[in-house]
């Protein structure tokens, strides 16, 4: 619920609209892929009680907290055009991942079998980093590097 309110507080309904399929795409659907790889197929981890709605083992709910929360990532890329400013919000994003696993946890919602927060953290680095690359190479964000 949080990631909605910040998407409707923080971008404009038309950036919204421009960035839905990157957030669906990068955010809602890789989120169902990678909690069932890492859950029901690799057995790295298992989500419990986490979630009001399981579909395949997989929290709803939580999954779908992607696709707002990668909207607001790419309408921030495309707000900072200065490297430092780029470089610290790929890294913010990963962190939020790592906070968000930490409270999983010490909430016992979440139990790692073979994977650590380090791992989360190395793992959405390169999630965010190739979904940065894409709306950079698309177009649809320009570049900290084109003033550079």
């Amino acid at each position: 619920m949080g990631s909605i309110i910040a998407l409707l507080l923080l971008v404009p309904f038309p950036r919204i609209k421009a960035f839905f399929s990157v957030g669906l795409v990068g955010g809602a659907l890789l989120a169902f892929i990678l909690v069932h790889l890492m859950q029901n197929t690799w057995h790295f981890w298992i989500f419990q009680n986490v979630d009001l709605l399981v579909v395949g083992g997989i929290p709803f709910f939580l999954s779908m907290s992607w696709l707002p929360l990668i909207i607001l990532y790419s309408h921030l890329l495309s707000q900072y055009h200065n490297l430092p400013l780029t470089i610290l919000l790929v890294f913010v994003f990963p962190m939020g991942a790592v906070f968000t696993q930490a409270y999983l946890l010490n909430n016992q919602l979440l139990v790692y079998q073979s994977w650590n927060l380090l791992f989360t953290f190395l793992l959405s680095l390169a999630i965010h980093l190739v979904i940065a690359l894409y709306l950079y190479a698309s177009g649809k964000v320009k570049s900290p590097l084109s003033k550079v």
